[in-house]
């Protein structure tokens, strides 16, 4: 005779149960291996049993059924993954099993979303988690994640300490590169985890198991914040399974004895500050996420102030800052912030959030590193902030955040893109050119010829636009550039320069110095190409004041040196090299 699982609610055979789950006393919290397995949660059955032996079905339909995970595998994108994979040379091919490359739709595809570049690092899914799970004696070269995972729960038990991090680390770490997955396979991977803890055996302690299904869980959390691809389904997911920890899994970590106090904190204010907050968010619900939001920082505060002991020191002055950025950003999307004044106030009101910003972004490098996710991420946000007050510092910022990111997470990477975007605005240079019959037409330019002292110039990012003035000579245009003398260009506002050939005199200094257009000054002499008799300067160097040049004096910096030129004014006088920017 079969038993009723609990988290399907279907007659099943024994040997559908583990023989736990077979003899447990409790017909409510008895769940089969399938939905173990994908975390499937009980819900209580009908009472239309009179003993275990009596077996009446149950209704077909459950009130709040909950959400049913997926396979780690379901979470990879796997054409999305092929179109990567076709970028690479075919010898690729998986440092597990060797099997090379295919393309096809059937085939299973290679996936790499870590630091290893080359050939290097491509791996099925199935075969990482083969690698790292596998019990199997006659294949002693899979076995040394297994291996380690069975050392860590033999130390533990022994009364040593654990440290989840190095444990999640087996399952979501390259042990390649040492570097930890990001993108779909992070997902995957961080989903293996979460099952493989459930499935796990950890008796005689069953507090180790509790610990590490809500270290599992948030990594999973994690993995779902940081998709590629965050559609609905993964922030109901999301919102429900942050729920689900909050209501079950939290209240046996604040009442066991294996994790320290100061880790308990920790666990409930990331909790409600990384994952309650953004869920709820993501889902529309602002006043929850704020709630959220403001009970992370009274727990932080709490950890921060020396209210307990504390085991290990942690930036909890960082920690307070990001949330209370979160909070605020979401105040002022519900309108909850105090209205705009004049002019003044409005841009007293930008220079508090650029040094707001620029704090946040310092205590992300302190906290995390300078290159962690979440330095990037507040780097992109100083970066964009920044240009509104200094287009130049924002360029140097984007461009490095942007090389960097390519390096160390790849290019498809959503951290990656963003960095990306910032990085266009901020380098994109824009002039003008007068045409008789048109008036001033806008272009980017993109390169100069010394030699003929001439910018070559593409249509800018507006000329897809149909009802553009200049859409048709843009459309004519296109995959070509136009070389068009540099005094007949007029340069944008907030446009990065170098100035040169200025002649001996009280601005000869500002020679090889860069900063960026602020303003122009009219001649009186004008022509329909050229009327432009001075620009105002701002200049990249704090010390020196801002000052009008002569239009031939400057000369446009689509892509900046990486650092401030060293070179003194007094013996710079000529045109730096010419240069195109690729």
């Amino acid at each position: 005779m079969g038993r009723i699982c609990s988290g399907c609610h279907k007659e099943l055979s024994k040997a559908k149960f583990s023989s736990k789950q077979w003899a447990a006393n409790d017909k409510n919290q008895r769940r089969c291996k399938n939905c173990t397995a994908n975390n499937i949660q009980s819900v209580p059955l009908p009472e239309t049993q009179n003993n275990e032996n009596e077996v009446i079905s149950a209704p077909a339909k459950v009130a709040s059924q909950p959400i049913v995970r997926r396979a780690p595998n379901d979470y990879i994108d796997e054409k999305y993954a092929r179109e990567k994979l076709a970028s690479f040379p075919d010898d690729v091919s998986c440092w597990i099993c060797l099997e090379e490359k295919d393309l096809s739709s059937t085939s299973r595809p290679l996936l790499r979303d870590c630091c290893c570049r080359g050939g290097s690092g491509w791996a099925h899914y199935k075969c990482l988690e083969h690698y790292i799970s596998t019990t199997d004696e006659l294949t002693p070269n899979f076995r040394y994640a297994t291996d380690k995972i069975d050392t860590i729960f033999e130390n533990t038990n022994l009364g040593g300490h654990m440290n989840p991090g190095e444990f999640a680390g087996i399952w979501t770490c390259c042990p390649n590169c040492n570097q930890s997955y990001e993108n779909d396979l992070g997902l995957a991977t961080s989903a293996g985890f979460m099952n493989y803890i459930e499935e796990k055996d950890m008796s005689p302690d069953h507090r180790l198991k509790a610990y590490l299904r809500m270290e599992s869980n948030m990594k999973f959390l994690t993995g779902l914040r940081n998709a590629c691809h965050l559609d609905e389904s993964y922030i109901e997911e999301g919102r429900q399974l942050s729920n689900q920890i909050l209501k079950r899994l939290l209240p046996k970590i604040q009442k066991s004895t294996l994790v320290p106090q100061q880790r308990k904190l920790e666990l409930e204010a990331d909790l409600h500050g990384n994952d309650l907050s953004f869920f709820a968010e993501k889902n529309g619900d602002y006043e929850a996420a704020i709630s959220a939001g403001e009970r992370a920082r009274e727990l932080f505060e709490i950890l921060a102030s020396g209210a307990i002991p504390l085991m290990y020191e942690q930036d909890y002055e960082a920690k307070i800052a990001f949330v209370q950025d979160d909070i605020d950003r979401m105040k002022e999307e519900l309108g909850a912030n105090i209205e705009k004044g004049e002019e003044e106030e409005e841009e007293e009101l930008q220079k508090v959030k650029l040094a707001k910003s620029r704090r946040l972004y310092e205590l992300a490098m302190r906290d995390s590193g300078e290159f962690s996710l979440t330095a990037f991420c507040k780097g992109v946000d100083y970066a964009e902030l920044l240009y509104e007050s200094s287009v130049v510092k924002s360029a140097r910022l984007a461009t490095k955040l942007f090389e960097d990111s390519k390096r160390i997470f790849g290019t498809d990477h959503w951290i990656t893109i963003r960095a990306e975007g910032v990085y266009e605005m901020t380098t994109r240079c824009c002039v003008s050119v007068g045409y008789p019959d048109r008036g001033l037409v806008e272009f980017e330019v993109v390169g100069w010829d010394k030699d003929e002292d001439c910018y070559a110039l593409i249509p800018p990012e507006s000329a897809d636009d149909e009802e553009h003035p200049s859409h048709d000579l843009y459309k004519e245009l296109i995959g070509k550039a136009v070389y068009t003398h540099r005094r007949h260009c007029i340069l944008s506002r907030v446009v990065p320069v170098i100035v040169f050939g200025l002649p001996p005199g009280p601005l000869y200094h500002y020679n090889n110095k860069i900063g960026e257009t602020k303003t122009f000054g009219m001649s009186e002499d004008s022509t329909e190409t050229n009327f432009i008799s001075c620009y105002m300067i701002q200049f990249e160097d704090e010390d020196l004041e801002d000052c009008e040049v002569p239009p031939g004096c400057v000369l446009v910096l689509p892509k900046l040196p990486p650092e401030m030129p060293d070179t003194k004014g007094d013996s710079v006088d000529k045109a730096p090299a010419s240069f195109i920017k690729h």
